[in-house]
Formats: structure tokens, sequence, C-alpha cells
């Protein structure tokens, strides 16, 4: 195999693998985000609301991150 189709399929398994990592980050943020409004709801407003910026944190990482890997992955199939 040619060392340069070796890097770019070295660097698309790399950026899948990112992919696949941040779906199943995306899933727990989904329960980091429930738990807080939960706990806000349940009247624990203090400790709810820290747990919700901390997954829209999350959230904000897993989105630039993503965007990133798939335009990546854009420009090594060109």
């Amino acid at each position: 195999m040619k060392p340069e189709k070796k890097e770019n399929l070295t660097k698309r398994q790399k950026y899948i693998a990112i992919l696949t990592r941040n779906r199943k980050l995306t899933k727990i943020n989904l329960i980091i985000l429930g738990g807080g409004l939960v706990l806000t709801l349940a009247g624990f407003e203090e400790i709810g609301s820290l747990i919700v910026w901390v997954g829209i944190v999350i959230f904000i990482f897993t989105l630039f991150s993503n965007l990133t890997a798939k335009k990546m992955l854009r420009n090594l199939g060109k």
C-alpha cells in the first residue's frame, strides 16, 4: 500500500473514532441534562442549574468536535 493512502486511511479511522466517541458522549450528556432539569424542578435550583450548565458545555464541545471531524473527513475524501 502506498504511504499516502495508508496515512489517509489512519486519519479517516481517527476521525471516525472521534465521531463514535461523540455519539456515546451525547447519550451521556442527555442523561446529565435530564438529571439537572429534574433537580431544578424538584427544588434544588443551585445544584440543578450547575448540572444543566455542565451539560450545555459538554454539548457545545461535542458539537464543535463533530463539525470539525466531519469537515476533515470530507476533506480527506477529495
